[in-house]
């Protein structure tokens, strides 16, 4: 009698590469209206989403792209691309091994 052969992982690496895309995809929309509030229904409408799962996931998404700071809840439901500036100045040193680190005034970390 022959062994069945499990796949591990299959699905799982199928919907980690699906909410990869729709991160991708949602943080590019917010870029591009960074001054507009939206809700998860107009994201879903926007990526061309149907089916209920992936829109669940699009929300979950929008949950953790939030508690990351790259968007921002305005109302309960209605997220907003945050706009903090992001930029920093500073010195940047290389070591003789090739790395470098990036040395910012008044800055600990």
């Amino acid at each position: 009698m022959a062994k069945k052969k499990h796949r591990k992982g299959t699905s799982k690496n199928k919907s980690h590469k699906l909410k990869d895309v729709l991160r991708e995809g949602i943080i590019l929309y917010f870029q591009n209206n960074p001054d507009t509030s939206f809700d998860y229904k107009h994201i879903s409408q926007v990526l061309s989403i149907e089916d209920s799962e992936t829109r669940k996931l699009v929300h979950k998404v929008l949950g953790e792209l939030t508690t990351h700071r790259v968007l921002k809840e305005t109302v309960r439901g209605k997220y907003r691309f945050d706009q903090q500036e992001k930029v920093v100045e500073g010195v940047l040193e290389f070591t003789p091994r090739g790395a470098a680190f990036l040395i910012v005034e008044g800055r600990d970390t």
